[in-house]
């Protein structure tokens, strides 16, 4: 179901970029072949990474323009996430890099706040992993507790607590919820299996690595 919709998203968004007056030539042709491509089903273009002017990154590709962070991938292949860390290390981009479905989160959305490593722990701001899994969240500030929901699951934190709830269940936490510079920290990895979803770590050098939710 993500693999159609991810494909979904990216014809929309090439055909909207067809539209535009200011494609180039070479652009046009770029555009044809990858609908081709997409739409023929015995052939897709599995390991293709695409970003919004719509080029395909390849190993010729030398940096990634940061006025283009609109970047999507084939989220379930593994090697997409290797390969473009070699061009964010080129742009000068470094820290964490959280891709949900395929789209690399911006964390300037969420006032700039970035993910953490806590004990060996990634913790990502609660509205970017609630967000761009189509979760809501409640916050009841008397208990310093935080209520996620996605359909019929429901996740409880509390700040500062090891201790959790998924439907009810109580669930140990190696690291709790926490408030880093005025905006709060949720464990990625408790957060995005709560709701069925699996989570690769991508590691690439001490500043820069690759969070992958598929």
């Amino acid at each position: 179901m993500h693999k159609r919709f991810f494909k979904l998203i990216i014809l929309l968004f090439i055909s909207v970029v067809m539209l535009s007056n200011t494609v180039s030539a070479d652009q046009n042709t770029d555009i044809t072949q990858l609908l081709k491509e997409f739409q023929d089903e015995d052939n897709p273009i599995e390991s293709s990474i695409i970003t919004s002017n719509t080029n395909i990154i390849d190993d010729n590709m030398d940096t990634l323009d940061n006025s283009l962070m609109t970047i999507f991938m084939e989220p379930a292949v593994s090697d997409n996430y290797n390969k473009i860390c070699p061009l964010f290390e080129k742009s000068n981009i470094t820290g964490i890099k959280m891709f949900v479905d395929g789209q690399l989160i911006e964390f300037s959305k969420y006032e700039n706040v970035n993910p953490a490593i806590i004990d060996g722990r990634v913790l990502v701001p609660l509205r970017a992993i609630a967000e761009s899994l189509g979760a809501t969240v409640e916050w009841i500030a008397s208990d310093k507790l935080i209520r996620i929901k996605l359909y019929d699951k429901v996740v409880e934190l509390v700040l500062d607590s090891k201790t959790a709830l998924k439907n009810g269940q109580k669930i140990n936490l190696d690291v709790p919820a926490k408030v880093i510079s005025g905006r709060t920290l949720v464990p990625v990895r408790f957060i995005s299996e709560s709701f069925s979803r699996t989570v690769e770590w991508h590691p690439y050098n001490e500043k820069l690595n690759v969070l992958a939710i598929i």
